[in-house]
């Protein structure tokens, strides 16, 4: 599992921790190993005025759709 070390430089602990506890989940598998492989992508995601409006990075949008 990749480290809060790795988006310390622009992602609050308490959004790392939440992300890792939802990795735990089935479906979010790898959802945080997506941080570390597509860092500058989800640093992007989460700098933009309204993220809701985007699709999520990598897999996840895969897991996403699945989950409906």
């Amino acid at each position: 599992m990749p480290t809060f070390a790795q988006v310390a430089d622009w992602l609050p602990e308490e959004c790392w921790d939440n992300i890792t506890e939802l990795d735990r989940l089935p479906g979010f598998h790898g959802l945080a190993a997506t941080f570390a492989e597509r860092g500058k992508e989800w640093h992007d995601w989460y700098l933009h005025p309204e993220p809701e409006t985007l699709p999520l990075i990598g897999r996840v949008t895969m897991l996403t759709i699945e989950m409906y």
